[in-house]
């Protein structure tokens, strides 16, 4: 843990604890895992699961998207009080403090879920888009709250501007599973 100016130069961040997080290729291990460490992740202890810039995940890595019984790719909109991040939703082993999370779905930020380009708009209405290290003030959050699942709800309810069932033409909102489901890796 570290608590400094942040990554964004010019622009200090006060009073924000950062950490760095260990991010591997799920099931890769010992000299053949494809690893990253992420530093100047935002440690939030209001929000739940890992999410990180896709600017600052290699793509070496290729981190597999989560897809739900359909085959289509998870897109994950979340809310937050200063903005909103949009993206994929990518399954990778995580490693903290010499503990491992096996292949647990992360927020990629940024990334287009199925290769859509576009935002849904029930997404964008819920605050600004945070997509970029400037915009966002790290290179990720580690959200580690009271609950393990991000949106219980969404388990079986379908909640606007949550998850999303998306293809190469749009995303439509969408339950998910407790394996597509961004989770608190604590």
């Amino acid at each position: 843990l570290v608590v400094d100016a942040g990554p964004v130069a010019g622009s200090p961040s006060f009073n924000v604890g950062y950490v760095s997080v260990t991010v591997c290729t799920p099931g890769t291990s010992g000299p053949t895992a494809a690893c990253q460490t992420i530093d100047h992740v935002m440690l939030d202890t209001g929000s739940y699961g890992l999410r990180i810039l896709n600017s600052q995940i290699s793509s070496s890595l290729n981190l597999p998207v989560a897809t739900n019984v359909s085959g289509h790719v998870v897109g994950e909109c979340g809310a937050f009080t200063v903005g909103t991040t949009w993206g994929s939703v990518r399954l990778a082993d995580v490693y903290l403090g010499g503990e491992i999370a096996p292949s647990i779905p992360l927020q990629d930020i940024g990334d287009s879920p199925a290769g859509y380009s576009g935002i849904p708009t029930d997404c964008t209405s819920t605050g600004t888009i945070q997509d970029t290290q400037a915009t966002f003030g790290a290179n990720g959050t580690l959200g580690i709250g009271n609950f393990v699942n991000d949106c219980d709800a969404c388990l079986t309810t379908i909640v606007p501007a949550t998850y999303y069932d998306c293809t190469s033409s749009g995303c439509a909102n969408s339950t998910v599973t407790a394996s597509q489901m961004v989770k608190n890796q604590i």
